[in-house]
């Protein structure tokens, strides 16, 4: 069984099968029709698929839900030769999905796949799914020239909370794969007024200049991510920092007009940056997810924002 988290991966990973020969899809042939629809598409049918006999099964471990909460979850086999394989195996691998996963299969055997980094201190992925098979860290593939290297640099705007342990709390909640509308609602009321102060306007305008003042000092050809407290607030700090992009190169033109034109150096350098802001690109980056236009334009009322499909 290929299990994760999100439906982008889950389809990712069917389709990646389908691919290469290894799952026929639906209707493609008469000949291996227990091999055709192995992908769950409810609850009800990941329950079917395991009482079955399948090469392969492809589900989100949300399907492993029950009807009512806390509700028991039945044993659906007692096989041992089952493997179940959790991409993204530092997320929702741990909790109430997990348990039933383990309560319908008891006797499968798990392999975890984690690309998240596990600190000192997050070792939650080893208690779950045992020992290390095999690890890549982040020097080996900076090594082999797999990635760059990464450098961070703390510059964040003063901000005074009663709560200090804000950012581990909003974390840990946030990733809960298994949170239903009501409690998703219970979360955005105990931090509505955390998540208003750090998305202030003020405050994110005073990072959006400090993102473009930071970006123009690094070597050119430099590339930066920008990892934002939720999808509303990415678009709001995408749209912000390309203002405060505009508004620098603005004060660049009309430095080269003040400068004299026998300071060849100082002229050239400043023609330089504006080309290099000329050409720099800028995009938002985010996961789809279930009502989201909704959810853009509930917010958009209070944030600022626009709205947009």
């Amino acid at each position: 069984m290929l299990l994760t988290d999100r439906e982008e991966l889950d389809a990712q990973i069917y389709k990646t099968f389908v691919g290469v020969g290894a799952v026929l899809p639906p209707g493609k042939s008469k000949k291996a029709e227990r091999e055709q629809g192995v992908q769950a598409k409810t609850a009800e049918h990941l329950k079917q698929l395991l009482t079955e006999d399948h090469r392969y099964v492809f589900t989100l471990i949300q399907k492993f839900r029950t009807e009512v909460k806390g509700g028991k979850y039945p044993k659906l086999s007692d096989r041992s030769d089952i493997i179940v394989i959790a991409d993204e195996a530092h997320r929702s691998q741990y909790d109430t999905f997990a348990l039933n996963l383990r309560k319908a299969l008891p006797n499968a055997a798990f392999i975890g796949f984690t690309g998240t980094p596990l600190m000192a201190g997050e070792e939650k992925t080893r208690e779950v799914f045992g020992d290390y098979v095999s690890v890549y860290n982040f020097r080996q593939a900076i090594e082999d020239n797999a990635t760059v290297p990464l450098y961070y640099e703390a510059r964040i705007p003063e901000l005074q909370l009663a709560n200090d342990d804000l950012a581990d709390d909003l974390t840990e909640l946030l990733d809960e794969a298994d949170l239903d509308e009501e409690q998703q609602k219970k979360v955005e009321r105990e931090f509505a007024r955390q998540y208003h102060l750090i998305t202030r306007e003020e405050r994110l305008d005073t990072i959006a200049g400090d993102i473009v003042t930071h970006f123009l000092g690094l070597p050119r050809g430099t590339k930066a991510m920008v990892v934002v407290i939720d999808k509303v607030t990415a678009v709001r700090m995408h749209d912000k920092v390309k203002a405060a992009w505009a508004k620098r190169r603005q004060e660049l033109q009309a430095t080269l007009r003040v400068t004299p034109l026998d300071d060849r150096k100082a002229r050239q350098e400043i023609v330089g940056t504006a080309a290099f802001m000329d050409g720099t690109d800028m995009a938002v980056v985010v996961s789809q997810s279930q009502n989201e236009v909704d959810a853009f334009k509930k917010k958009a009322s209070t944030s600022r924002c626009t709205a947009g499909g």
